[in-house]
């Protein structure tokens, strides 16, 4: 709960994830990803300035309406060349970009759902992104004084399997170890021998993604239903 708080100084919205949302905990299982979405949506201007009678689901459903309106914003955002700093070439039109100016913070706290956009200005944080070849950002990565502090995929989710090996190479150019258990915080976990048939007992399908040689499994599967 504490790493939670320490995204808002606004007391309503401390008020309501140590209760609200400490309420929900008790019977539903923990999703960081959504709630550090709905976090960014209740720190908005968008939400309602009382927020102690707001359910977790409606929370919820009103943070889904404002990722799309976000959405609708950052699609009307045009960076100019002097708001992004190439890092790495791909070669296929993938790209990591350090971001430089405010239009390039707007639009990729838009397009992704978060609260980067608020960094902007900051001189001890840095802020980069992998972008595609039509230049739509998939994974937002944040340092401060130099430390990786961040490494987020949309609406502060996991990093999508088409985009993982881009992402371990990122942190690589950023002199970070990327060890099992920072690809487990990215979503992946490494597939023991066995595993990957007991996974298909319990799952319908599920994505799994060679990294570094190694075969892991995108744990963002959704169980089969009995």
């Amino acid at each position: 709960m504490q790493n939670y708080l320490q995204q808002t100084e606004k007391e309503e919205v401390k008020y309501w994830l140590e209760h609200n949302l400490k309420n929900h905990l008790k019977t539903n299982q923990e999703n960081v990803g959504e709630i550090e979405h709905i976090i960014d949506y209740l720190n908005s201007s968008s939400a309602p300035k009382r927020l102690r009678k707001m359910s977790y689901e409606e929370a919820n459903k009103a943070a889904a309406k404002w990722l799309e309106t976000q959405k609708k914003l950052g699609m009307d955002i045009i960076e100019t060349p002097e708001d992004t700093e190439l890092c790495i070439d791909f070669q296929d039109g993938t790209r990591l970009v350090r971001l430089i100016g405010e239009n390039a913070y707007k639009r990729e706290g838009f397009l992704m759902s978060h609260c980067v956009a608020s960094y902007y200005g900051k001189d001890n944080t840095e802020v980069l992104s992998l972008r595609d070849k039509n230049n739509m950002p998939h994974c937002t990565i944040e340092r401060t004084d130099g430390i990786l502090n961040q490494v987020k995929g949309k609406g502060n989710g996991s990093i999508h399997p088409n985009y993982i090996n881009y992402i371990v190479k990122s942190l690589e150019y950023l002199k970070v170890n990327v060890r099992e258990s920072e690809l487990q915080n990215l979503g992946y976990i490494a597939l023991p021998d066995g595993y990957k048939e007991f996974a298909l007992t319990v799952y319908d399908k599920i994505s799994t993604s060679i990294i570094n040689g190694k075969e892991y499994l995108y744990i963002l599967a959704k169980p089969k239903l009995r």
